[in-house]
């Protein structure tokens, strides 16, 4: 206790002199503590969690502490939450003594009105996220009903707690509880500006893992949301994401028909001649979910005659050049060998069942696919040679 007087109050240490009980105490009280030192602000509380720290982090995220020192502990405790979370061992030991409950209830600004608080907890949420115990805690204590409040919070806040969600959505577990807690509309639609790269890939991972988030984002509008944002943003990150999301949406033939109408095959007609690889990708994506599968009643696919109008055989060919010239020279392996000429192959395929279409496939393409379906890697060559049967088809 001497030691912790001496660091509080910046006293050199001196030893103690053997003189007896009555030289021992005035040695303390006039050499080892200063008489009538002033109070310690709440912001200069040092950490001393010591021995057993999760508990008592836990009780300081969880503001058990009353008095002005009650904000500054809670800092301090997340803060130190943070740097315990290095430790596997101690995670656990923080998600056992009840971190979760605590950093929910500091997400909600009646408990905690500081904003750079609420933003610092929903950090460490995000962190927990990655622990299966800890989404065990997260869907037991309301943790969506924590973040639906922060959605709408400042801008930090709002950013951080869609940091969680992104982590959430990664987890098979969450899918149907973050659908029935409208986290779908959210995401379609978040609202706070500037997150549209965050929300939209959390989106498409939720669609993925879950048809009736498929249903919810369609009842939503996240196909013309999907849409307007390939060319609404100057961000290539933000147009890829929104690129391949609107890939996993439009599977029925009614939301093909919404993007259709909306122009989307010239969008990736034009996205495809860029020079990002992700926004090629994005676009192959698009049209290969397009031109497949389901037809209108009458039998006819608008899609497919459309794509090849728009240009899309022609914007499609020479992304092939590069497999087909690491073919040539027998330079192609696992290590060079990209999802974007896969994704080509596929949108090709589709494309063959349109005349047109196949026609001009036939003149541009199927040399470079024959070579390319001698290829060692088994997804290559299988997707070259589906699409060589489909060129190559004779009615």
């Amino acid at each position: 206790m001497h030691a912790v007087w001496r660091a509080r109050q910046g006293i050199p240490w001196e030893p103690e002199q053997a003189k007896g009980m009555v030289a021992n105490a005035g040695h303390i009280s006039k050499v080892g503590a200063i008489g009538n030192f002033p109070a310690a602000s709440p912001e200069d509380l040092t950490e001393a969690f010591g021995l057993r720290a999760a508990p008592k982090i836990v009780r300081a995220i969880d503001g058990s502490t009353a008095g002005p020192e009650k904000a500054a502990l809670r800092k301090k405790a997340i803060a130190a939450s943070m740097e315990m979370y290095r430790d596997a061992q101690q995670v656990v030991s923080l998600v056992a003594a009840g971190i979760v409950p605590a950093l929910n209830k500091c997400c909600f600004k009646e408990e905690e009105p500081d904003a750079t608080m609420r933003t610092a907890a929903l950090v460490a949420m995000t962190r927990l996220g990655r622990e299966y115990k800890a989404r065990e805690q997260m869907l037991a204590h309301g943790t969506l009903k924590a973040l639906t409040a922060a959605s709408s919070d400042e801008a930090d806040v709002s950013g951080a707690c869609l940091s969680v969600v992104s982590e959430l959505v990664k987890h098979r577990e969450f899918s149907m509880p973050l659908v029935d807690a409208g986290f779908v509309k959210l995401l379609v639609s978040w609202p706070t500006a500037g997150m549209q790269l965050g929300s939209v890939t959390a989106l498409g991972q939720l669609v993925a893992h879950e048809e009736k988030a498929m249903e919810a984002a369609i009842a939503d509008g996240a196909v013309m949301t999907c849409v307007g944002l390939l060319e609404a943003t100057e961000s290539n990150e933000v147009r890829a994401a929104a690129g391949l999301t609107l890939s996993s949406l439009t599977y029925g033939q009614a939301e093909k028909c919404v993007a259709l109408e909306a122009g989307v095959m010239r969008t990736c007609a034009g996205m495809l001649r860029e020079e990002d690889e992700g926004l090629q990708v994005a676009a192959a994506a698009i049209a290969m979910s397009m031109c497949n599968g389901t037809r209108n009643e009458d039998g006819t696919n608008a899609c497919k005659p459309t794509a090849v109008k728009e240009g899309l055989v022609k914007a499609l060919a020479p992304l092939l050049e590069p497999e087909y010239a690491l073919e040539l020279t027998s330079e192609m392996d696992d290590s060079n060998s990209t999802a974007l000429p896969v994704y080509v192959m596929k949108a090709m395929s589709s494309l063959a069942d349109a005349p047109k279409g196949r026609k001009q496939l036939k003149a541009k393409c199927l040399q470079q696919l024959e070579a390319i379906a001698k290829s060692e890697e088994p997804l290559v060559k299988k997707n070259a040679l589906v699409a060589i049967e489909r060129i190559t088809w004779m009615p």
